[in-house]
């Protein structure tokens, strides 16, 4: 697991849309922080985290962290929108086909997660929870939340018990 951007600001990328908008990652924030996913349409990992994300959004943008996904891709906007809408992810979702995005945060595979304090420093990056431990190998039961624990200890101003985990998922290329 890289950690070389742990406790460190990341920088204000643009994200650049299809509807010739830039917005910067520091459009997507909220009061408390901001979570980053990078999600794969492609990836069976990627869409097992759908529901797992929807409930976390739930529940944590309701404390003041906004939400993000980040797809390394060259889908259009239109077919991104389309599997936005059938995986019924309630937080926006945008093209990183530049991997501009990937790149400030060396993110590796997708479904691969960060999460950002107030102040924008990267306090956690790695797995939504341990539903994989391997590349389509599923464990029996979820037993370990780390991206929640994670949530739940930047809402409260604590610091992150396991700020690192390895991330299972495909690569992003």
């Amino acid at each position: 697991v890289s950690t070389d951007r742990l406790n460190k600001v990341i920088d204000n990328i643009k994200l650049p849309t299809s509807e010739g908008k830039t917005p910067s990652l520091r459009d997507y924030a909220g009061e408390k922080g901001t979570v980053v996913v990078f999600l794969s349409f492609d990836c069976p990992v990627s869409h097992s985290s759908a529901a797992t994300l929807t409930e976390l959004h739930k529940t944590y943008s309701a404390k003041g962290l906004g939400f993000l996904a980040l797809v390394p891709t060259d889908d259009t906007a239109l077919q991104i929108a389309k599997k936005k809408a059938e995986f019924k992810l309630p937080f926006p979702v945008i093209s990183d086909s530049t991997h501009r995005a990937a790149e400030a945060f060396k993110a590796m595979v997708t479904p691969e997660a960060f999460v950002l304090d107030h102040n924008h420093v990267l306090r956690y990056r790695g797995r939504i929870d341990n539903q994989f431990y391997g590349r389509m190998k599923k464990n029996p039961q979820v037993t370990e939340r780390d991206l929640k624990d994670a949530l739940e200890a930047i809402t409260s101003g604590k610091d992150v018990p396991t700020p690192a985990t390895r991330a299972i998922g495909c690569h992003i290329d």
